[in-house]
């Protein structure tokens, strides 16, 4: 017979089909054979089959190129079925979908399968699976290719070597695979498992991989280009199988590293242009995580999992260690994820992979963020993401209009497109970089922030703010809205208490005020308080500070005990209680109460019309009634001591004056500053030094021009007899000249009783004349001046 069967052989190809239709037949299958040969071995002949598929449904495949079964000539006699000692499976395809084996989709008479009268789509894979563990002792998988897929999620393992044995219902096997075409090194795999039908098997998988180059896989997550990424991963893992299903799988990690090229640009300076030049490097970083475990729990439905981990940690390059330890729990519901903590840093640190766009990298390289998240907790549904975590000691550099914060702590939560931020800070700054002078320190800072983001638009509320510090308090509550196809608008409505007005050119928003209003403000308010203060925004950010009316801009401020040197020419004003007022791009300052030069300023404003960049400041004062030697120590404390400070003092005048006073200071230019006024005498006493002249009743004005003085309507008496005076006063090269024009129209019985008894009998009639009395203030030290006195003398009778 063994002979006949071996003559045979080369016709073996011509019962393809019946060989084929008896193995369906017989275990229930749908195999096709492409061709079919047969060889002779000692124990027996060997089939060769070529083009096998073995099964081929919706949710399995399993194609083989080349088969050799060594059949067991004497059991197969025996046994009366096909008995195979040896069988070799060379370039093999499957593709199964990962739950074609769950025991959620298990058909409970499958034991009986022979009663079966057809096959069905997952029958026909159960059925080889049935032969490959009960009809064949050993076999050998070869250059062959496995695909799982699961939803949108396809792997694929190569099976370079697996050699399979069975020993009545315990099955092992060992061999090397390789991933998903990973670039270096296997997998090594060790199977034991027991049991008769796949949905029985219970028992352990061990793969083990070494140095493993994953970067491949991580294609669709990473942005670098795998020149510049590797990943050293390594692991061993135990899969429990029960009941034909992984219901635990344990991972025990290496230390696995990937590493990453980045470019690094820094500014250098050209020494011999003094240019500033771009200059790119290459630096090399790595992120570590450490050796630890994980343990993956499969729940009763496939969909069911959960995992935990021991303590893990990551590293960045050489920097402190960050351990934390991860929660998932997945259920057809929902995902849920907790973190016990993650450290901040490693957004910006680690962003070059992730992150395609470079102006969000960039962004995060100089946040700097830096802190830790801790108690991390994550729920996706099919309708939402929701988020709670706390945060402490988290810290940030100013960021393309981001400012940065130092040592924040509170609350985060996430839920239906709305964050949730509650924070407190202590001992830091906000940072607002240009924006502002220095950094705005803070003792502490609490506030809830909360952000609402639509398809198309986003509003962002931060309330109960309250800033506490050295310099002031701060409570506020700020509303940024972007709704669809408009423009961004801001509210901002903020209460300032305990201010200290020496440093209120920290507060000054440096990016809409011009520097020598700055400067300015800097130089007025030298000290003071800042009892209360109001800030309101209202409007299109874009158009801040809304010169164009179209928004509001209004800081309210009261200050107290202040000095304010409005120019620095001039003497300050002391004890001020004035209020300081900015709307949209103007500035008034109304005084309540202070002293300039012990004179009463009540009432004096300081005024910026337009805050641009010629802007004007307009000092204007009533000169309330005070005495003349008040009024001309301000005056010689000026840069009128020359001109009206000089003519006050050699006039000596007593009694009470009254006038204006009002200054013009362009800022960008204070040399023409424009200082001018009116000093309103009535009834006055004058004691004009050089020449020795007494004056009573005087009463008109002295009008000023900065060194230009003029008088109007100005009246007196000498001697009792009236005087007609006009003065006019006017800065020469070397001297200030003050021209007196005297006038005389005297009647006999007002003159005469001043000359002696002895005269009078010489001269009577009415005495008019003119005179002019030049005094000249030397710019070098002196004094002099000069009288000259004319008259007609028409109305004048001599006696003789």
């Amino acid at each position: 017979m063994i002979s006949a069967l071996r003559l045979f052989s080369p016709y073996v190809d011509h019962y393809r089909q019946d060989f084929q239709d008896y193995i369906n037949a017989n275990n229930h299958t749908n195999l096709v054979i492409g061709s079919l040969g047969m060889n002779w071995q000692r124990s027996g002949p060997t089939l060769i089959a070529n083009q096998v598929t073995l099964v081929d449904t919706n949710d399995a495949y399993v194609y083989v190129n080349h088969l050799e079964i060594q059949v067991d000539f004497w059991a197969t006699l025996t046994m009366q079925r096909l008995i195979s000692g040896n069988l070799i499976l060379d370039g093999a395809q499957v593709n199964l979908e990962q739950d074609v084996w769950d025991s959620s989709e298990r058909n409970p008479s499958t034991q009986d399968n022979t009663t079966s009268g057809t096959v069905k789509p997952l029958d026909g894979f159960k059925q080889i699976s049935d032969i490959f563990l009960n009809r064949i002792n050993r076999f050998s998988l070869l250059d062959s290719k496995i695909s799982v897929k699961n939803n949108d999620l396809e792997r694929h393992f190569r099976v370079n070597n697996l050699q399979w044995l069975n020993r009545g219902d315990r099955h092992q096997a060992q061999g090397n695979i390789t991933v998903d075409e990973l670039s270096s090194n296997n997998l090594n795999l060790k199977i034991d498992i027991n049991g008769q039908y796949i949905d029985e098997l219970t028992g352990m998988i061990h793969i083990e991989a070494n140095h493993l180059d994953i970067t491949p896989w991580l294609d669709n997550v990473l942005t670098l280009d795998n020149d510049k990424t590797k990943a050293d991963i390594g692991f061993s893992t135990w899969l429990k199988v029960d009941k034909g299903s992984i219901e635990r799988l344990q991972v025990s990690l290496h230390e696995n590293i990937i590493s990453w090229q980045d470019s690094i640009s820094t500014e250098v300076k050209e020494t011999q242009t003094d240019v500033n030049l771009t200059q790119t490097n290459q630096v090399r970083h790595k992120l570590t995580l450490s050796e630890g475990q994980l343990l993956l729990v499969k729940g009763q439905n496939a969909d069911n999992f959960k995992l935990f981990s021991t303590p893990l940690s990551f590293q960045f390059d050489q920097e402190e260690s960050q351990p934390f330890t991860v929660q998932i729990h997945k259920t057809p519901e929902e995902f849920l994820v907790y973190l016990s903590t993650f450290d901040l840093a490693l957004l910006s640190q680690v962003s070059p992979l992730f992150i395609t766009t470079k102006n969000v990298r960039e962004r995060l390289s100089d946040l700097k963020v830096s802190g830790k998240s801790n108690d991390i907790f994550i729920q996706k549904t099919t309708k939402n993401i929701a988020a709670v975590a706390s945060f402490s000691n988290v810290s940030t550099h100013y960021s393309q209009g981001i400012p940065g914060l130092d040592n924040i702590s509170g609350m985060l939560s996430f839920t239906q497109q709305y964050l949730h931020l509650n924070l407190a800070a202590e001992q830091g700054n906000i940072d607002f970089n240009k924006h502002f002078d220095i950094p705005i320190p803070y003792e502490s800072l609490k506030a809830n922030v909360d952000l609402s983001i639509a398809e198309n638009q986003w509003l962002l509320n931060v309330s109960d703010i309250v800033l506490k510090s050295d310099e002031l308090t701060i409570e506020a509550d700020l509303a940024i809205d972007s709704p669809e196809n408009s423009e961004l608008s801001m509210s901002l409505l903020a209460n300032i208490t305990d201010g200290d007005a020496s440093k209120a050119g920290h507060y000054y928003p440096l990016t809409v005020m011009s520097n020598e209003l700055v400067d300015y403000l800097n130089t007025a308010l030298v000290d003071g308080k800042i009892k209360q203060a109001q800030v309101l925004i209202n409007g299109p950010l874009a158009n801040f500070p809304f010169t164009d009316k179209s928004g509001t801009f209004i800081v309210d401020a009261e200050l107290a005990q202040a000095t304010f040197s409005f120019s620095e020419d001039w003497p300050v004003i002391k004890d001020f209680d004035a209020n300081l007022n900015f709307t949209n791009n103007s500035m008034l300052i109304t005084g309540r109460s202070g002293t300039l030069t012990s004179l009463d300023v009540t009432g004096v404003q300081a005024a910026i019309d337009d805050l641009s960049d010629d802007a004007i400041l307009t000092v204007d004062t009533l000169i309330k009634p005070s005495s003349a030697a008040k009024v001309a120590k301000l005056m010689l404390n000026s840069p009128l001591k020359d001109s009206v400070g000089a003519v006050l003092e050699k006039l000596q005048i007593k009694g009470n004056i009254e006038g204006e006073f009002h200054l013009d200071l362009p800022l960008i230019a204070t040399e023409n500053a424009l200082a001018r006024g009116v000093i309103n005498f009535a009834d006055n006493d004058v004691l004009l030094q050089t020449p020795h002249m007494d004056f009573t009743q005087v009463n008109g004005q002295l009008r000023f021009e900065n060194a230009k003085i003029t008088t109007e309507d100005l009246s007196l008496k000498w001697q009792g007899l009236p005087l007609t005076l006009t003065v006019n006063g006017n800065d020469k090269a070397d001297y200030y000249d003050t021209n007196i024009a005297l006038k005389v129209d005297w009647q006999s019985s007002k003159w005469l009783p001043h000359i002696s008894a002895k005269m009078k009998k010489y001269f009577d009639g009415k005495l008019q004349l003119q005179g002019d009395l030049s005094l000249y203030q030397h710019h070098g030290g002196g004094f002099s001046y000069q009288l000259l006195v004319n008259s007609t003398l028409e109305s004048f009778t001599q006696i003789s």
